[in-house]
């Protein structure tokens, strides 16, 4: 059985799927325009380690950090911020921030865990240039 019937365009059909496209078009535009660059962007996430060095950083990078109940957790930071925005956080399972670092500065934060966690250790770059340096252990 063929089907002989011919679908026909009309000018007004022809016309809605113009201003269709020209919508879509404009959407996407307006949408993607907010999107930010990383430029430059070199680091590591391997071996209890965490840098990076960058032009400019728009974005985040993280690493989970597993620790046993009973342990110490020390971590080692350093960042460099030329310019923009940059926030090191380090945030429980249930997302509760436990610790924000200071940039700008070295140090070394200690923390006593008395149950097994795992935490998120989370760096955000908004339209920042410089670098940073973290290093954790478990003892």
């Amino acid at each position: 059985m063929t089907n002989d019937r011919k679908t026909r365009v009309t000018p007004a059909s022809l016309g809605v799927a113009v201003v269709l496209m020209l919508a879509s078009l404009l959407f996407l535009s307006l949408g993607l325009g907010g999107c930010k660059a990383t430029i430059g962007y070199t680091g590591t996430n391997v071996d209890n380690q965490l840098t990076g060095s960058y032009e400019l950083l728009n974005g985040t990078r993280s690493v989970t950090i597993d620790v046993d109940a009973g342990k110490t957790l020390l971590i080692s930071y350093n960042s460099i911020v030329a310019s923009g925005e940059l926030t090191i956080r380090l945030y429980d399972s249930n997302h509760v921030l436990v610790y924000d670092f200071p940039t700008g500065t070295p140090g070394i934060k200690t923390f006593n865990i008395p149950l097994k966690e795992k935490f998120l250790l989370e760096v955000n770059g908004n339209d920042t240039r410089g670098s940073f340096n973290l290093q954790w252990l478990t003892n």
